[in-house]
C-alpha cells in the first residue's frame, strides 16, 4: 500500500471466501474522470497525533511498518499481534501484513479503542470503517488536502520566519575526543556583500544561533 498510484488502489480481504469476509476494501477508479483529492483527519493514535486519509470503502483502518516505525520510539511501540487478515491490491496481487496493534484512538474529545492493521513497507495511514463507526468526524473542519499552501497555513507554527526547537527529543552528538578546535580569519567578503553579510551574522546573532567570544580556546 506504497505511496504510488498504483499501490494506493487494493481491496482487504480475510482467509475465508469473499461472499462471507467482512473485511472487504474497494478503492475504484475511472481513469476518465478527474482523480479526487482525499479527505483527511489527524487524530491522536496511542498518544501520537497523525493524519490519516478518511476510506468509508475500507472495512479496516491500516497503517505502514514505517508509519509504525515513526510514530513511537523502542520502548513505547505497540504490541504487534498476529493477524490472520490478508490484504490484496485491486489487481489481486497481495500486499503483505505484518501484524495488527490494539490502538487508542482519540478525536476532538471523543476517545475509543480499535485496532489497526500494519503492512510492511510504506504507504498512506487509512481511517476505515471500523474506527468511523465509533467515532463521529467534524465534516465541518476536514477539507481536502490542495497542496503546499493548506500545509502551510495548518503548520504556520513550524514554517514561520524564525528559530524554531524540536521538543520531547534527546540528541546524542558523538564528537571524536581527540579532535581539536581550530580558529580561521575571517573570509574576505566583497566589499557590496558587507552589509548583508553584517546583517545576517546580526540575525543570527540575536536568534542564539551563535554567539560572540572574544578569545578563540
Amino acid at each position: 500500500m506504497g505511496e504510488n498510484k498504483a499501490q494506493d488502489k487494493h481491496h482487504l480481504q480475510s482467509k475465508e471466501p469473499e461472499e462471507q469476509c467482512s473485511f472487504n476494501m474497494f478503492n475504484l477508479t475511472d481513469l476518465s474522470e478527474p482523480k479526487a483529492e482525499p479527505f483527511n483527519a489527524t487524530l491522536l493514535v496511542n498518544g501520537k497525533e497523525w493524519i490519516m486519509k478518511v476510506d468509508m470503502g475500507a472495512s479496516a483502518s491500516v497503517i505502514s511498518q514505517a508509519t509504525y516505525n515513526r510514530l513511537w520510539r523502542p520502548g513505547e511501540m505497540p504490541t504487534l499481534e498476529k493477524s490472520d487478515m490478508r490484504l490484496r491490491q485491486y489487481n489481486g496481487e497481495c500486499i503483505p501484513l505484518l501484524a495488527s496493534i490494539h490502538a487508542n484512538i482519540v478525536y476532538q474529545g471523543q476517545e475509543d479503542e480499535g485496532r489497526l492493521l500494519v503492512v510492511k513497507g510504506e504507504g498512506s495511514s487509512l481511517l476505515g470503517l471500523d474506527l468511523l463507526l465509533k467515532i463521529h468526524l467534524n465534516w465541518a473542519e476536514i477539507r481536502f488536502a490542495r497542496g503546499v499552501s493548506d500545509i502551510l497555513a495548518k503548520y504556520a507554527d513550524v514554517f514561520k520566519d524564525e528559530l524554531g526547537t524540536r521538543k520531547g527529543t534527546t540528541v546524542k552528538l558523538i564528537v571524536d575526543p581527540s579532535a581539536q578546535p581550530r580558529f580561521f580569519k575571517p573570509r574576505t567578503v566583497p566589499y557590496a556583500m558587507k552589509t548583508k553579510v553584517e546583517a545576517e551574522l546580526e540575525r543570527l546573532q540575536q536568534l542564539g544561533v551563535t554567539e560572540p567570544i572574544e578569545f578563540p580556546d
